[in-house]
């Protein structure tokens, strides 16, 4: 069983926070401006499995949009 060791006293948790109260700051609160922060906290989480982040993988579905994930694969 794969278990992810982060803590909020981790560096890429403090930064994730620090990049959305930049964020708030400026008064951006839409999903799509916290992206990119988000990315780089799943890329660190990634890290630890040896896993490489791939984002908004396309899941094709019959008669329906396909989905897009964030989607981790093994190196």
């Amino acid at each position: 069983m794969l278990s992810l060791k982060l803590k909020p006293t981790h560096k890429p948790i403090k930064q994730y926070y620090e990049e959305l109260e930049n964020f708030n700051k400026l008064g951006v609160v839409h999903e799509t401006a916290v992206k990119a922060a988000f990315q780089k906290l799943l890329e660190s989480c990634c890290q630890q499995f040896k896993w490489t982040l791939i984002q908004e993988y396309g899941i094709k579905r019959p008669k329906k949009q396909p989905l897009r994930v964030d989607w981790n694969t093994r190196n």
